[in-house]
């Protein structure tokens, strides 16, 4: 319905215009990323002092534990409907995953060793992957064979942004990059021929750790950037 879903670290608030939020389902502990499935579940992944693993969410409140003990960070739904995500230095192993949505089976399909991943997305056209890096500053991708759902190709680097911690990771319907630097407190949009902006600059405690699209559905400008701000109020 084009609500916005956000965490205060123990539940899910639910927006549905900028003034109007309220707790949508309780219980839930700290969560970091969130996307939805085909069908309209959300998935979202689990802290490492919740457990870890990525927890699936219906609209009526049942909750199904995916990938229980996989302690990661970045989150995506492929377009194939399952969900891939990034694991470093709290996991044992530096890769990305790709989890069944049903039967929470975890495949590791990405050895990233060579650059620890923090956050990933898709490109609108689903055929590509992103990832930011936990330290070095450098954003990688890897093809995705929309066949099999599969990695195709190698792993290469695309661009570097000063360092470290790269929390958010988003593209822009024309294929942008928008990267959020923990210890910048700032983020980053490069473009796609790799040249690289400074967007927004904040001190530490203001620093946005997510950001979004709006839905236009529940009212929220389809060409604006929305924002969490887990330091300041949860906003």
């Amino acid at each position: 319905d084009g609500a916005m879903i956000g965490s205060n670290e123990s539940s899910l608030i639910r927006a549905t215009d900028a003034k109007t939020a309220a707790v949508w389902l309780p219980g839930i502990g700290q969560a970091y990323k969130f996307d939805r499935l085909p069908g309209g579940d959300i998935v979202l992944s689990r802290s490492a002092g919740e457990g870890g693993g990525v927890l699936r969410l219906t609209s009526s409140g049942g909750r199904t534990l995916l990938a229980s003990g996989l302690l990661t960070h970045g989150l995506a739904v492929g377009p194939d409907g399952f969900i891939w995500v990034a694991t470093n230095y709290t996991a044992g192993a530096e890769g990305l995953f790709r989890i069944d949505p049903d039967t929470g089976e975890a495949e590791l399909v990405v050895d990233a060793s060579m650059a620890p991943p923090r956050d990933i997305a898709f490109h609108p056209d689903g055929d590509r992957l992103y990832w930011g890096t936990l330290s070095g500053g450098e954003i990688w991708a890897i093809d995705v064979d929309l066949t099999t759902g599969l990695p195709s190709g190698i792993p290469e680097q695309v661009a570097r942004v000063p360092e470290a911690w790269h929390d958010t990771v988003e593209v822009d319907a024309c294929g942008n990059l928008y990267v959020g630097s923990v210890f910048e407190s700032a983020i980053y949009r490069v473009f796609t021929d790799g040249t690289v902006e400074l967007l927004i600059d904040w001190d530490f405690n203001s620093y946005g750790h997510g950001l979004s699209w709006g839905d236009p559905a529940g009212g929220w400008d389809e060409q604006a950037i929305y924002i969490t701000h887990p330091y300041v109020g949860s906003r």
